[in-house]
């Protein structure tokens, strides 16, 4: 197993910066900085709307600050993560967080049970692992690889590339742009194949003769010749032609004012509802803001809901331990006291002989 991604200098500045997320007003900037300064050094900050980015001294200051998740300031509870660089190929993998992550494998890798072993192992050094397994999505195959935290995911892509066996690994959030560019990709190449085979099927059909080519000079003689019109002909057909454009222009100009009028009207009915569409629009951004606030409150109780679950599988794996240990001891005891018991009655036998 690689280890150039585990053992790579950590100083960069993409490992030292973090994302603020449901900053609201109430929160004072100098307050907030407080609150993170007391893990490190800040060394810069940027405040954009309701996020902020704040980078510290060293990663070691960003993971005190990921480890003591979740933050709340004046009840607001605050979504931190790690700053991801932006990617061009995958955009969302900077604002986008999952637990899963995706390894990308080709026809001969998918169902390797002992590369699925060798990627759980390799893995495991960044976090705990819930599950890995292969995933066959519409022609597309990848492991599924699922964590405990979202932030194992955004460290295992910050550390990008990682290599396995001397390859290099296709790691992908699980995310679900991720997934339609891939299933475009498939789709792109297999178009580009049929596209190339009916070009080739068209070349190899001989093109359509012409009109004049299949004219044959032979049969020349058989064409009855144009008989020329008189000039009053020529004279006549121009005034016709000259009435049928009068006519024309007439029914244009009708046309065109009963459009106009239309129009008009139209316009009209537009202004008169532009104030009744401005308010509704006004009500429609409010209505967004707040199902926006509740999707990032929600989102941030599911983490802790998630947070909680895991200290309570631990505490239940901790009382499970020491159940079994404390079952072990008085097995122990109760062995020791029945050998007690079998002497003694054989002592007592003994003594009755």
């Amino acid at each position: 197993m690689s280890i150039i991604a585990l053992n790579r200098p950590r100083f960069d500045r993409i490992y030292t910066e973090i994302c603020i997320g449901n900053v609201n007003d109430s929160i004072d900037e100098q307050v907030l900085l407080n609150h993170f300064e007391q893990y490190g050094s800040i060394i810069n900050y940027n405040f954009l709307g309701g996020y902020v980015f704040i980078t510290f001294e060293s990663t070691e200051d960003v993971d005190k600050v990921m480890n003591n998740r979740p933050h709340n300031i004046n009840g607001c509870n605050l979504y931190v993560k790690r700053a991801l660089p932006y990617d061009i190929d995958h955009p969302k993998e900077r604002y986008d967080t999952t637990r899963d992550l995706m390894v990308v494998v080709d026809d001969d890798e998918y169902k390797n049970n002992s590369l699925l072993e060798e990627m759980k192992k390799y893995f495991l050094n960044y976090g705990h692992v819930y599950g890995c397994k292969f995933v066959n999505e519409k022609n597309v195959l990848y492991v599924l690889v699922e964590f405990a935290d979202y932030d194992v995911v955004d460290r295992i892509i910050l550390d990008k590339p990682h290599y396995l066996n001397k390859k290099q690994l296709n790691v992908k959030k699980c995310i679900v742009t991720n997934k339609k560019v891939m299933k475009f990709n498939v789709k792109d190449s297999t178009m580009l194949s049929n596209n190339d085979l009916h070009h080739t099927r068209n070349n190899d059909i001989t093109p359509l003769l012409t009109f004049g080519d299949a004219i044959d000079d032979d049969d020349d003689e058989n064409l009855t010749p144009i008989t020329s019109l008189s000039e009053q002909d020529l004279e006549a057909e121009i005034l016709r032609l000259k009435d049928v454009i009068k006519s024309l222009n007439d029914d244009f100009g009708l046309k065109r004012l009963k459009l106009e009028e239309e129009c008009c009207e139209k316009l009209k009915i537009l202004n008169d509802s532009s104030s009744e569409t401005i308010n509704v629009h006004n009500k429609l951004e409010q209505g967004h803001k707040k199902l926006q606030e509740c999707y990032v409150m929600a989102k941030n109780e599911n983490e802790e809901l998630n947070e909680l679950y895991i200290e309570t599988e631990f505490e239940n794996f901790n009382i499970r331990s020491e159940y079994e240990r404390m079952l072990k001891e008085q097995r122990i005891k109760y062995k020791l006291l029945e050998q007690q018991y079998n002497e003694l009655l054989k002592e007592i036998e003994d003594d009755d002989n």
